[in-house]
């Protein structure tokens, strides 16, 4: 009985030196193959995710993929494709905030640094559409994710885009 209460104290105490503490993880998303209209592929997209937590809770969340025009994931913008050839860079982004928690950013935090680093932000409807009938997209908890395309027509090449959260360090979303 005496080992149980000290392993459970000592349990309980590591626990509470635990919580507040943020950190942030990287990992690749892979989703493999997909649809459009009669053609049918086996490539992969692999997006970069930067999870921003907050003890075990999950507060921010950001996905990004460069999608170049001979992917043929890039056959899910439709009829928009057209209006992105003049993009010298084209990347998929999706973000995240916990809406229940009354403390963090808004998603537009996110979306303004993105925006700040060259980009323009367009609408890509159509592309979020068919990436939400992806099935691996439940299966990665992104149901709760917002989808945006941002075109970058500067001619530079983009090595980094950073993003900054309150309380965690500065992080770069390509890496």
């Amino acid at each position: 009985m005496r080992f149980f209460l000290i392993s459970l104290i000592f349990i309980l105490s590591s626990c509470s030196s635990y919580k507040g503490h943020n950190r942030i993880d990287k990992m690749d998303v892979n989703l493999i193959g997909g649809i459009y209209e009669h053609k049918k592929w086996y490539d992969k997209l692999v997006l970069k995710r930067t999870s921003f937590y907050d003890g075990a809770r999950l507060l921010h969340d950001a996905l990004i993929v460069k999608l170049d025009n001979t992917s043929p994931f890039y056959d899910w913008l439709g009829e928009q494709k057209s209006i992105f050839l003049d993009c010298n860079e084209f990347y998929i982004a999706l973000f995240y905030k916990d809406l229940n928690l009354f403390r963090g950013v808004p998603i537009s935090y996110m979306r303004d640094q993105v925006i700040k680093a060259g980009f323009n932000e367009v609408s890509i409807q159509n592309f979020a559409y068919y990436l939400r009938q992806h099935y691996a997209f439940a299966q990665w908890g992104l149901v709760d994710h917002k989808v945006f395309g941002y075109c970058n027509r500067s001619g530079v090449k983009t090595k980094k885009i950073h993003l900054t959260m309150p309380g965690f360090e500065r992080t770069n979303l390509l890496k």
